[in-house]
């Protein structure tokens, strides 16, 4: 009598045997290539939320130089209306 994976890996082998070589080759590639798709997907996320992160630095970054003004700056660049008047 077989056990069951003695029967597995005939019913295996004969799988492979009516398919051919060819198809687990074609298997393994697109296998491979769907990886490397993730992997490049992965990359091209992490890369849009720098740049995200990036820009919402900038914008903070602009928000504090333009709180920082003196008074001399405030009129010469016509931004009085951002300031509150203490």
């Amino acid at each position: 009598m077989l056990t069951v994976s003695q029967f597995a890996l005939d019913e295996n082998a004969s799988f492979e045997g009516i398919l051919g070589s060819g198809t687990t080759k074609a298997m393994m590639e697109r296998f491979k290539r769907g990886k490397i798709r993730e992997k490049r997907r992965k990359e091209r996320e992490m890369e849009r939320r720098l740049k995200a992160e990036d820009a919402a630095v900038g914008k903070m970054s602009k928000i504090n130089r333009d709180r920082d003004h003196e008074i001399s700056e405030i009129v010469a660049l016509c931004t009085y209306h951002d300031k509150v008047v203490a």
